[in-house]
């Protein structure tokens, strides 16, 4: 504690991610102190707002939010984050506050290339919707 991003990260790691030409992160809790935990959820995560610089501070350059856990403690986790996110200027792909911003993807130019990013999340239930031997076994409904 008190270290910042440098006492959770080895330093060796920090430099790898630091000098990829695009960093992105898949942000697998919100960013919010509100919300109750979504209920039936077997884990649930968040972190508080003020830590999201530290995505800055490992390189990051673009966060994913389409996992299992942006929506762990309701709407307003998800909105919390999207805020957060928009206030400290760090482009994010798959979620917004509606279907236009949520596949709006998001573009970086490395090394002479256009490069695009999208980012969605296809989940066990659904697939097992679509198809009908899929093991029901391998289905949680608490991830």
């Amino acid at each position: 504690r008190g270290q910042g991003i440098e006492g959770g990260i080895s330093a060796d790691l920090l430099s790898i991610m630091r000098s990829a030409d695009i960093f992105m992160v898949n942000n697998e809790f919100p960013y919010t102190t509100g919300g109750a935990p979504t209920a039936g959820k077997k884990f649930t995560f968040r972190a508080d707002p003020k830590y999201a610089s530290w995505l800055f501070d490992m390189g990051a350059d673009l966060v994913s939010l389409a996992n299992n856990h942006a929506y762990d403690y309701g709407e307003v986790s998800l909105t919390d984050t999207l805020d957060t996110l928009e206030a400290i200027g760090m482009p994010y792909v798959g979620a917004g506050r509606n279907l236009d911003e949520a596949v709006k993807p998001v573009s970086f130019i490395a090394n002479g290339k256009k490069i695009t990013f999208v980012s969605g999340l296809l989940s066990l239930m659904s697939l097992a919707s679509s198809i009908p031997d899929i093991p029901r076994s391998l289905i949680s409904r608490n991830a």
